[in-house]
Order: C-alpha cells, then structure tokens, then sequence
C-alpha cells in the first residue's frame, strides 16, 4: 500500500500508537501514469502491472505497439493528467520539460493525485508542487532530485505530505556499478 511510512516511523519512535491516521491505499486498481518510456519508465511499467495497476503512458518516441510489450496504455500527457491516480516523471530535462507539471497542470488532476519525480529536478514546479500540497490539490509527493542540490530553502521542505530523499536514485552498490 502507498502508506505514509516516513511519518509512521516519526510517529512510533515519539512514542505513539496512531495507527488510524496512517491508513494507506491499496496501489492494485490504481492508475499509474509514466511521462517518459525510456528504459526507467518501462521498469517501472513492469513492476506497476505486477502491482496490479493500470499503467498509462506519455512518450512522443514510443509507439503503441511498443508501450504494449510493457503492458502500457499509450496516451496524450493530458490523458495521463486527468487520469492517473499516480504520475511519475521520467524525462530529461530540457527546455520542454522543465516546469511541465506547474500550477494549471496540477489543477487539472484528479482529487487524491500523488507525483513522484526521482528523474531531474525542476520537471516539477517545486513551487507550484509546495502550494498544491499545501492547499490538498495534491494529497502527496515523493521527490528524489531538486532544481537545486542540496536543496537550502526549497519550499517542499516543509511541505506536507511529501517523503523527501537526497537523489538516492542510483545510491546502491549494484547501482553505482550499472551507472559507471
């Protein structure tokens, strides 16, 4: 389940046993949206479906054909934005991409909608992301990566409902080996 753990983990160790406010949701029958079907989108792709998930995804360079060998819905980014119950970023960052999920895209997404980005930050407005969660247009982010790093004064830092981490992405052994 997409369960609140960092907060959990804060909970139990002052001390406390609140389990209700922790409840999650189940990820099985939720929609996944991937922007970016490159060799991580597609990964990703394969462990949703293992989820049970509905997996969409958005790539100018992939064809229907080929998001189907991953068990992917092929669509328009807009689709994703109003479909997905999940969405997570996995583009590079370019002209194009920096902002692409800001304040007006946010608005348009479904109630409950929680964002990943562990690909580059500034994909998403961090800003516009620190606002959204504060005002509930989007019930929780993960964010791996940051416009700046380390992130000094960034707006997500105190954000609600975010589980923060420092661009661990490819911080295992097994990992560093693969990216060198």
């Amino acid at each position: 389940s997409a369960s609140r753990m960092a907060a959990a983990d804060a909970s139990m160790r002052r001390g406390e046993w609140k389990r209700s406010q922790f409840t999650g949701h189940e990820l099985r029958g939720r929609t996944l949206g991937i922007v970016g079907l490159g060799k991580i989108g597609q990964a990703i792709a394969v462990r949703a479906r293992a989820l049970q998930m509905v997996v969409l995804g958005s790539d100018p360079f992939v064809t229907h054909e080929q998001a189907a060998t991953f068990g992917v819905e092929l669509v328009a980014f807009d689709e994703i934005v109003e479909r997905a119950d999940v969405i997570t970023v996995h583009v590079p960052k370019t002209k194009a991409t920096t902002g692409m999920i800001n304040r007006e895209v946010m608005a348009r997404m479904k109630p409950g909608v929680m964002l990943l980005n562990v690909a580059r930050g500034g994909i998403i407005d961090e800003q516009d992301l620190a606002a959204a969660l504060r005002d509930g247009t989007v019930a929780a982010a993960g964010v791996d990566v940051f416009t700046a790093e380390p992130p000094v004064g960034n707006p997500l830092l105190d954000a609600p409902h975010t589980l923060l981490t420092p661009h661990l992405g490819a911080s295992t052994v097994e990992g560093q080996r693969n990216v060198a």
